[in-house]
Order: C-alpha cells, then structure tokens, then sequence
C-alpha cells in the first residue's frame, strides 16, 4: 500500500514532538532509580543500607512524588507499585502513541490528522489507563493484607510487646504493599513523629475506607486507653467478612460484567475482521465527512453503554 508524503511528514511530527517532550524531561527534571520490586521493598532496602533514616527518605521520596507535571508522573508510577523512572514511561508513552498512529495512517489507513489525534490521545490514555488499573489492583491487595496485619498485631500485643513493635512484626512479616507501608510507619515513629501523624500518613498514602477504620481505632485506644488486641481483632473479623460479602457480590455480578466486556469489545473485533477480510469494504466512506460524523456518533454510543452496564454492577457497600 503507498504511503504519501503528508503521511510521512505527520509520522516526523510526531515522532518528533515526543521525543522532544522527553529529552525535555530528562534535562530538567530528576529519574527514579529503577529496579524490580520484592516481596517488601524496604526489607531489601535495609539490607543494603543499615541507615533507617536514609532508608525512610528513600520510601518517603518514593510515594510522595513532586510537582508539576512530573510529580504527577512520579506519583502515578508509585501508586501502581513501580519503581521505573518517568522518563521511561514517557519511552512507553511514545512508541504505544507511535504505533497507533502508524497502525491508522498506513495499515486502515485513517486520514493523517485522525490519526495523530488518536495516536497522541491513545500515547497518553493506554500507558496512564494501565497504571490506575495497577494501582487499583495494589490498592485491592492492601485490602486483602490487612485482616493478616491485624491479626498479626493483635496476637503480638496479647504477646506482651508494645504496639510499635507489634507494628514492626507485621511489616517484617507481610509482603508489599503491606510490609513496607507499615514499615514506614514504624519508621517515622521511630524517628520522631507522632502515632497519629504517622497513621495520617499512611492514610493519605493508601486511600482505602477500611483502613480509616483501623486508624480511628487505634487512634481512639491510644488516646483513652482499653484492650487494643481485642478491639484489633474484632475489626479484622468485620473486615474479613465485609470482603467475604464482597467476593459474592462478584461473583453473581461477573456475567453482567462480561457482557458489558463483550458488547463494547465486540464492535471493533467486528470491524477488524472485516477490514481485513475485504479492505475496500470501507473504501468508500472513510473520505465523506457524514460517515465520521456516524463514526463518532457510534463509539460516544459505546462509550456510553459501557458506562452506564459497568456502573450497574459495581457495586459499592
């Protein structure tokens, strides 16, 4: 199949244009160190450096994130769990928005200028689209952890020990993401900070409503005193069956996810397939401007539908 010359020139563009953003970044702006995450991160950091308040900042510079555009960057990478540094994410952003554009421009072919607004929109979406659904999924980790936490704390303080130490326990004994938040608070208590300003913390960190329970508790035993072990203990079995409750909930709502699953996919595979089995079957309409009109007019419909089914069963409780 030719390829024109303002096709060419668009796919120089924007090569060019995010290759630009990037070297941008790396000039002005600081990388994350990269590396693979274990089972507890900051385990691993202190085994390498026997300095906890190094270790601390680490953590801290890790899941705080900075300004602008980076720090938004940055704390994104963070939330989902990874420790690669923005300039390769915008790496990723590039070829995945390259790809599309030349996937539109040269294989459909979809007119140029669609095609790099698609291109740049799908650069952008995919990689950040990919990097909520990672930290969703650390999030919902977090929430399976945290009857073990408990459990782990109560035992410990019916043990004898003091709760930081039965806090220091849990996070030695839990993997990440657990293991290095709780791990963070033991270590800011450690050097200083108040319980509550710690639990604050780690509040802001993990936004997560079960969570706020076990912070409004020990917080409250804290300041009045009583049998935390027990009132820990308690939480964990209402936690546990809560997430009991909402594995049900999934599974009797699963066939109406798939469905919304398929019914949005199916359109585009529907699409693809005939494209490829007859590529002038579309010949005809992609240069009117009434059938991008339609075009339009059909994925806002889709768009549309599979909000409103995937809202119908998400279930909130």
């Amino acid at each position: 199949m030719p390829i024109d010359s303002l096709t060419l020139f668009y796919a120089a563009v924007f090569l060019a244009g995010l290759l630009g953003i990037e070297g941008i970044y790396l000039f002005f702006f600081r990388t994350r160190k990269s590396g693979n995450l274990e089972a507890n991160r900051r385990l691993r950091l202190q085994q390498k450096n026997p300095d906890g308040r190094e270790v601390l900042e680490e953590l801290r510079k890790e899941v705080r994130g900075g300004g602008g555009i980076g720090g938004y960057l940055d704390t994104k990478i963070a939330a989902a769990g990874k420790s690669y540094s923005v300039s390769r994410l915008l790496v990723i952003m590039s070829m995945v928005g390259f790809g599309v554009f030349l996937f539109l421009a040269i294989i459909l072919p979809v007119p140029p200028l669609y095609s790099l607004i698609i291109g740049a929109m799908s650069g952008v979406g995919f990689p950040l689209l990919s990097l909520h659904m990672k930290a969703k999924g650390r999030v919902r980790k977090f929430s399976e952890q945290l009857p073990d936490a408990l459990d782990t704390m109560a035992r410990s303080l019916r043990a004898g020990h003091p709760f930081t130490a039965a806090m220091n326990l849990a996070s030695e004994d839990l993997a990440d993401p657990m293991g290095t938040e709780l791990g963070i608070v033991v270590d800011e208590m450690t050097y200083g900070l108040e319980l509550n300003t710690a639990l604050e913390n780690l509040r802001t960190r993990v936004r997560l409503q079960d969570l706020d329970y076990m912070v409004v508790a020990i917080t409250i035993q804290h300041e009045t005193g009583g049998n935390l072990a027990e009132v820990l203990a308690n939480l964990s079995r209402v936690i546990r069956d809560r997430f009991r409750m909402f594995q049900k909930i999934r599974a009797l709502s699963a066939e109406g996810r798939l469905s919304a699953w398929v019914i949005s996919v199916l359109p585009f595979f529907v699409g693809a397939v005939i494209h490829l089995i007859n590529p002038s079957y579309f010949g005809a309409y992609l240069g009117d401007p009434t059938f991008h009109k339609l075009l339009l007019g059909g994925l806002f419909g889709i768009m549309l539908g599979a909000f409103v089914m995937f809202r119908m069963v998400n279930f909130r409780f």
